[in-house]
């Protein structure tokens, strides 16, 4: 069969060109397709074409790629590569062209069609490439194939299944060795595109960038378990931007990644956030992330420190510590920065609370007893806490205190602190009232803490409450007499307990317990 003769078409300027042109889209045999496609193509790169003509070209393109065997061939023959793609001017019929590509063939679109065009154009590419994500097979979940005639039920139950699944991806351990196990990026080159170009995050397209990215990460698992990561770290990136819109729409995409069990790394830019929380309109958006990210790999101290600041006030802000303070990494901030140990946050039982969990983490103790300075401050300030609506609180207060006494690493040092603050003679004057017999237990455990370190005045002073104790005859009566063996080891203690006349009282006792025998022996009684 004899082939097309094209002559009319060789000369872009001749007065006749576009009338010959204008006839292609309802003459051209499909035998003559790939002759046609190569010889108008041509064109552009041997021939000065106007925009004019160059636009009716495309045009022309056009039309002939909604017929099945003319695309077929364009296709096949990868006419793509020689569309004229650096020319801005005809950007709209390119995309065009690229636009039913990608609703039918979306793979036949490379990333070398696609870079020039975004670099001009990012907005619009992005559109392309959602319908391409949208077209392309390999970025459709199995399961969401099989159901793609099924229930709009059946199909929210497979992706949700899809979802779940992910959970058992080590995502933490991803590197980007991990490609090599993947074909995805093979196959598709242009979604590295998407990683690379720095056009998608101009302010008048990067919230249409991120909402494609979530797209992907969130219907498809080939790209998840391939880029996650890349993701994330994009999105954070995004939080550098000096657009307050495109910050606030990347806080709210990590949130959605977050609370749809999408993904979560730890690897977030925290001393970038830090300075979100210094602006007013961007505290929100910040605080929202804080409250669920994870916060495993967090060393940034200017978070803690504005936190800190904002917690005298900001419930959020508290949150945040609290938080924090379940992971080792946050409690070493928390004790370098252990300038909120004596203040409100926002107020004294919520800094208990925060206190209480630092003290979990056994390892850390030894360095929270070194802030000796803040830890007397933070039980100065625990134990005025007063509530007049909870009469039992004065008693559960005095009990957490001693608990916390109990576990903070007692030395010289802060137990000559805790006397020069009064906090002793505070604690000792609630926990020996006699009207208040249910603290007294409480009182015996940090007196027997203070002496076995070192002696302060406030041991002489307990000596009546001791003694009271020990012939109370109740169930705190052996320990207080096991107290007081503790205290025999100062000469202070055991003069006051002589002129007390205890010794006498126990030896006329018809009892003889070993918690007797143990007292009269610390003290010189018997032998």
């Amino acid at each position: 069969m004899k082939k097309r003769n094209l002559h009319g078409l060789n000369n872009p300027n001749d007065e006749f060109f576009i009338e010959e042109l204008a006839k292609i889209p309802t003459t051209l045999k499909e035998e003559d397709s790939y002759s046609f496609f190569k010889h108008i193509l041509s064109l552009f790169a041997s021939t000065k074409i106007t925009n004019d003509v160059g636009n009716e070209i495309l045009l022309t393109i056009c039309k002939l790629l909604t017929l099945e065997n003319h695309l077929q061939i364009f296709i096949d023959n990868c006419f793509v590569s020689n569309l004229p793609l650096d020319n801005f001017l005809l950007i709209d019929n390119i995309l065009n062209i690229l636009d039913i590509l990608a609703s039918k063939n979306p793979s036949s679109i490379t990333r070398e069609a696609l870079e020039p065009i975004a670099r001009r154009s990012p907005y619009k590419t992005l559109f392309l490439l959602a319908k391409m994500a949208q077209k392309e097979p390999l970025l459709q979940n199995d399961n969401n194939l099989n159901q793609k005639n099924s229930k709009n039920n059946s199909k929210s139950n497979s992706k949700n299944t899809s979802k779940n699944n992910r959970k058992d991806y080590n995502y933490e351990e991803e590197d980007e060795s991990d490609e090599k196990n993947f074909s995805l990026i093979e196959k598709l080159d242009w979604i590295s595109l998407l990683f690379e170009s720095e056009s998608f995050k101009r302010p008048e397209c990067a919230e249409n960038f991120i909402s494609l990215l979530v797209y992907l990460l969130d219907n498809s698992d080939s790209f998840y378990r391939e880029f996650s990561r890349k993701v994330w770290m994009t999105i954070c990136s995004l939080l550098q931007s000096q657009n307050d819109n495109i910050i606030k729409y990347a806080y709210v995409s990590l949130c959605y990644l977050i609370d749809n069990e999408i993904c979560s790394h730890s690897t977030l830019p925290f001393s970038l956030i830090a300075n979100h929380l210094s602006k007013i309109s961007l505290q929100k958006s910040a605080f929202s992330l804080l409250i669920r990210c994870n916060f495993q790999r967090m060393k940034s101290p200017e978070l803690v420190k504005i936190l800190i600041q904002h917690a005298t006030s900001n419930k959020k802000a508290t949150l945040v510590l609290l938080r924090l303070s379940q992971t080792e990494n946050g409690v070493d901030l928390l004790i370098n920065n252990s300038s909120w140990m004596g203040t409100g946050l926002p107020d004294k039982l919520t800094t208990m609370n925060l206190f209480c969990n630092v003290l979990l983490h056994k390892e850390q103790r030894e360095s929270l007893a070194t802030k000796t300075r803040d830890v007397v401050n933070f039980l100065s300030s625990a134990f005025s806490i007063e509530d007049e609506k909870n009469p039992n609180l004065d008693t559960i207060v005095v009990s957490v205190l001693c608990t916390i006494l109990r576990r903070i690493p007692f030395d010289e040092n802060l137990v000559k602190q805790l006397s020069r603050h009064k906090f002793l003679t505070a604690y000792f004057g609630r926990t020996t009232r006699q009207d208040t017999p249910r603290n007294a237990i409480y009182a015996l455990h940090v007196i027997n803490l203070v002496a076995d370190c070192c002696y302060t005045k406030e041991l002489s002073q307990v000596i009546d409450f001791l003694i009271h104790s020990i012939k109370k005859n109740d169930d705190n009566s052996n320990f207080a007499l096991l107290t007081a063996a503790n205290l025999c080891k100062y000469k202070e203690c055991v003069e006051k307990l002589k002129e007390k006349k205890i010794v006498k009282y126990i030896l006329d006792l018809d009892t003889n317990t070993k918690y007797q025998r143990r007292f009269l022996q610390a003290i010189g009684a018997i032998y």
